[in-house]
């Protein structure tokens, strides 16, 4: 089965606020203290074919998330402020966290991220995933369908779980999206996670670009990639690093299948079904009735004398954006969104962000040594991997 129709299944394995924070993490790879690997020469170009050519069906694997974004903690901003539990997925724009991985074909992966106070696995076998939050005991199991769209298509359902941004899902995106906007080079080989690695190099060409460079480690054998990193310019440390620490490409054993624990809240949405997505009616209890129409209940797990185990808890749910909008091209890409419902104030984003005004509007300005994040008071946000004022002239004329 080719390579890119396992990293469409993947996306069904979170949901989206996962995916959107492990795709701006970095992950610190373990280094093998043995001599620069002995490999052949290749080119830039052999090297980009091999990435694309690979088709690593069965892995698993240890890897870290080690983000400096050059802003300060803002999960520790919160403080009395968070509002409900489960995943932040502001604790991933700082710090270091450790997640495992077991991929066995396109229909089978799990995923495990233990935190200090909370644990969030996934888990897809076949046409059902879940996603279980030890912070508030909750599960939610999506029923998958057959044929799943591509990550584009409209007909997706907004609820629809993201992909784990694997080092492997992440270096492809970056490969299919060069353009002649960027410079691409192969440097020193390397290791990582003890595995004899080549190093491409992707370089922006455009001035208004806060990235300096891109590196992705390839392994030298079947070309998976295990590591990517990115540099911001007047920097030598990445802000982004998302590699493997240990891989293992033997098939992996266990289950891929998930029970509730006694005492969870379960909340099952069926993605095969129109219109059963977030929205304010996914916060209510329903009967299980599967006669009534779509599925879409919540029901706690029951202990084995049939007594109701814990109280009901609807799952929390977030609202995605009316309409998006790109101006730029390639690596100066902003995207500007309308109608999107984040509550700034209970992040630590407002804390974190300066007020900023021009012919443009007015707003709160987030800038790290990366990104750049503009939160417009008319309602919109803007982002992108450009300097701030590129950013502001992007919403000016967007």
């Amino acid at each position: 089965m080719p390579a890119s129709r396992r990293a469409r299944r993947l996306r069904w394995l979170v949901p989206v606020a996962v995916a959107a924070a492990i795709s701006l993490l970095a992950f610190l790879p373990t280094l093998s203290s043995a001599a620069t690997p002995d490999l052949p020469r290749i080119t830039a170009e052999q090297l980009v074919a091999k990435v694309k050519q690979s088709n690593v069906q069965a892995f698993s694997g240890t890897f870290q998330l080690t983000s400096d974004l050059g802003i300060p903690n803002i999960s520790s901003l919160q403080g009395a402020a968070q509002q409900g539990t489960g995943l932040n997925p502001v604790d991933f724009l700082s710090g270091t966290h450790t997640a495992t991985i077991a991929v066995d074909g396109p229909d089978r992966q799990r995923v495990s991220m233990p935190g200090s106070l909370n644990e969030v696995d996934a888990f897809h076998d076949g046409s059902n995933a879940w996603l279980w939050q030890s912070d508030g005991h909750t599960v939610t199991h999506y029923i998958l369908p057959a044929d799943k769209p591509d990550a584009n298509d409209a007909s997706k359902p907004p609820e629809a779980p993201e992909p784990v941004r694997t080092p492997d899902d992440m270096a492809k995106k970056l490969l299919d999206q060069i353009t002649p906007s960027t410079n691409v080079s192969v440097t020193t080989p390397d290791y990582v996670a003890d595995k004899a690695v080549y190093e491409l190099v992707l370089a922006p060409h455009s001035a208004d670009s806060t990235i300096d460079h891109v590196g992705i480690a390839v392994d030298a054998h079947n070309g998976m990639p295990l590591e990517v990193t990115v540099v911001p310019k007047g920097q030598t440390k990445p802000a982004i690093d998302l590699g493997f620490t240990k891989i293992d490409y033997s098939k992996p054993g266990g289950s891929f299948s998930f029970t509730p624990p006694p005492g969870s809240t379960v909340t099952t949405k069926d993605l095969t079904k129109k219109g059963d997505h977030a929205g304010a009616d996914a916060q209510k209890p329903e009967p299980i009735n599967p006669a009534a129409g779509p599925l879409k209940m919540t029901h706690r797990v029951h202990g084995h004398h049939g007594e109701a185990m814990g109280p009901e808890m609807p799952m929390p749910t977030a609202s995605g954006p009316e309409s998006t909008k790109v101006v730029g091209d390639d690596w100066t890409q902003v995207i500007i969104a309308s109608g999107v419902q984040l509550p700034v104030r209970g992040f630590g984003l407002r804390e974190a962000s300066t007020p900023v005004s021009g012919a443009w509007g007015s707003g709160r300005l987030l800038h790290t040594s990366l990104a750049n994040v503009l939160f417009l008071s008319d309602g919109r946000i803007a982002a992108g991997f450009v300097n701030a004022s590129a950013l502001e002239a992007a919403v000016a004329h967007g």
